[in-house]
């Protein structure tokens, strides 16, 4: 399966939505924030769709070799952004070695990679459930299930930090299987069917939202899953099938919608600080654009550690022991 040019340029808004999760927005009343956050969080089970989606292919035409290369570049990654992120968990006296650490990464982000690693392992030992439609369904809500109760509990105000690991650790396996069974069966959603998903989840949004009601919106504030997120990510999944993109935008996405994702953090800190020392009685207006300021800079510094360091690019992607990431799935970038 090759490429698709307008799914690399749906990365990169991904990869964006990832950034707004992260950023102060200033005044912004807190409801709308809200709204704004809970629609962003669609983009991490995106990702996953799409890597499973890919996965299928890769694993169809390469077998394990295909597993065994994308997992030296999930574990090179890991182990860069862990480095790389330690000063600042420590600065912040959020540095305790203990077995969270290592699921969770450095920062909180991270979180992502040991899922993507226990996810892929989990489903190419479990690939051939895509053919026994019922079995299939069965597992995917025996994982859906405990995240999503795990979430509702916490917009509720009951919480525990071993319920959002285990919830964080396997929400990869139910998107990965739904994005191989996907490719399995080459389902296809127009532009039309996939826009209606999309708003049907979008009044599934609200309908939560106002079961939560005004009380809990503090609650809501970490919801990182809720059921609204399954239709909405995939419809964006179908709808980023159905455009014609150029190769130039597409590369944007391919090239560094990891590295926006991955190092956004550090951009996300040092624009920050910049905006309240430049602008310090102008800066909550300021903080309005922070999204759009912190992706720029991070996309423009990637673009040149790309141009003029193209080994620490490779590095910081992943590429440890520079293999040959020809069969790699590009669930954010790859060749």
């Amino acid at each position: 399966m090759e490429r698709t040019n307008s799914v690399d340029f749906f990365r990169l808004f991904a990869a964006f939505a990832v950034v707004s999760l992260h950023v102060y927005i200033g005044t912004v009343p807190l409801e709308v924030t809200i709204y704004l956050r809970l629609l962003a969080r669609y983009a991490v089970p995106f990702f996953f769709l799409i890597s499973g989606y890919f996965f299928y292919f890769s694993v169809n035409r390469n077998g394990g070799e295909a597993l065994l290369k994308n997992l030296h570049k999930l574990i090179g990654i890991y182990v860069v952004t862990w480095c790389i992120y330690l000063p600042k968990c420590i600065l912040k006296d959020k540095f305790v070695f203990d077995y969270p650490l290592l699921f969770t990464g450095t920062d909180g982000h991270l979180w992502f990679l040991t899922s993507l690693v226990f996810g892929l392992i989990f489903c190419w030992y479990f690939k051939n459930l895509v053919k026994k439609k019922i079995l299939l369904i069965f597992l995917i809500l025996v994982f859906l299930t405990p995240c999503l109760i795990f979430h509702y509990l916490n917009a509720f105000g009951i919480s525990n930090s071993i319920g959002e690991t285990f919830s964080r650790f396997v929400l990869s396996v139910p998107f990965l299987l739904m994005g191989m069974t996907i490719a399995h069966y080459r389902l296809k959603l127009g532009k039309i069917s996939a826009s209606l998903v999309i708003i049907l989840s979008l009044a599934l949004l609200f309908v939560e939202v106002y079961i939560f009601n005004r009380e809990n919106y503090g609650n809501l504030w970490r919801i990182e899953f809720l059921l609204n997120t399954i239709p909405l990510s995939i419809g964006i999944f179908f709808l980023s099938f159905n455009f014609s993109v150029n190769d130039q935008l597409a590369s944007y996405g391919r090239t560094y919608a990891l590295g926006i994702y991955l190092y956004h953090q550090l951009f996300n800190t040092l624009t920050y600080n910049l905006i309240l020392y430049l602008f310090p009685g102008f800066s909550e207006h300021i903080f309005l654009f922070n999204p759009v300021i912190c992706f720029f800079s991070t996309l423009g510094i990637l673009m040149f550690i790309k141009r003029f360091l193209p080994e620490l690019f490779r590095i910081l992607n992943g590429d440890l022991i520079f293999l040959n990431n020809k069969n790699s799935i590009p669930f954010f970038t790859g060749k």
